[in-house]
């Protein structure tokens, strides 16, 4: 049986004192630096600055967007690996992509402090925007684990 992604009741005070204190400590904490992954590897060396879209004043960091090449690096790493992935067999993989969306519970609270300060989004979308990936690394492994 597939575990759900974590809710979270925006209509008690309790909860939506936690992510007040989130976003204060995003803002209050050092600016955010984001760019492609490739290999393991962070690339994130000239990126473009970013600023809240609520308040245009306030630098929130910077990314660097992913380059032609960063895509064909990434694509190549990743055919590479392949047979690799396949050797895992499906259990192994099913539980390496549980454990991404444990790692994204464990930080719900940060991402979903991020999501208003970064995109501007309302807090349920943005919490939306959390729970979404962590159901999605977690279902296709259940339903592949039996078959592989």
């Amino acid at each position: 049986m597939r575990r759900n992604s974590i809710g979270v009741d925006l209509s008690q005070a309790s909860e939506r004192k936690v992510l007040e204190e989130n976003v204060e400590q995003l803002r209050q904490g050092s600016a955010l630096v984001s760019g492609p992954i490739i290999s393991g590897k962070p690339k994130t060396e000239g990126g473009a600055e970013v600023f809240a879209p609520a308040d245009t004043s306030r630098r929130l960091g910077t990314v660097l967007e992913a380059s032609e090449s960063d895509a064909d690096a990434a694509l190549n790493a990743a055919v590479a690996f392949q047979g690799e992935w396949d050797a895992l067999g499906g259990a192994k993989r099913a539980k390496i992509l549980s454990d991404m969306g444990d790692a994204l519970e464990s930080n719900m609270d940060r991402l979903r402090a991020l999501q208003p300060e970064e995109a501007g989004q309302t807090l349920p979308y943005g919490l939306a925007d959390v729970r979404e990936p962590v159901d999605f690394v977690r279902h296709p492994p259940i339903q592949a684990e039996p078959r592989f």
